[in-house]
């Protein structure tokens, strides 16, 4: 599996002048990086760094507003990347997290309990 390289802010497909909003030049489709962890590393980003701030009531909501932003943001990529990708994208769902990395996680922990 494969990511393409310079999906995540469209910036390729502006230079490209791609009408149709598709993300790849050969729909290939790559995994590399932070991205055998995560699907979404820039929103997982922009969410640690939002709340990464001394907090009162209203950067609060503000930082819930903006989590909530993100997380939507991340579901229609999803979608986008389906239809784009098709059982090569829904193939990298099932086996790597969308923001968090709890698969990688519970990888790493299962085989520390094997190696002991």
């Amino acid at each position: 599996m494969r990511v393409v390289k310079g999906t995540g802010c469209g910036i390729a497909q502006i230079r490209a002048r791609r009408a149709d909003g598709s993300l790849s030049k050969d729909d290939s489709f790559v995994v590399s990086g932070i991205h055998r962890i995560i699907r979404h590393p820039w929103y997982l980003g922009g969410i640690l760094i939002v709340w990464a701030q001394d907090l009162s009531v209203s950067t609060i909501m503000i930082n819930m507003i903006i989590s909530v932003y993100f997380i939507v943001g991340s579901f229609l990529e999803e979608l986008k990347l389906v239809r784009e990708f098709g059982d090569k994208y829904r193939e990298y769902q099932q086996t790597v997290s969308m923001l968090f990395p709890w698969r990688w996680l519970k990888a790493k922990i299962v085989a520390g309990r094997i190696r002991k």
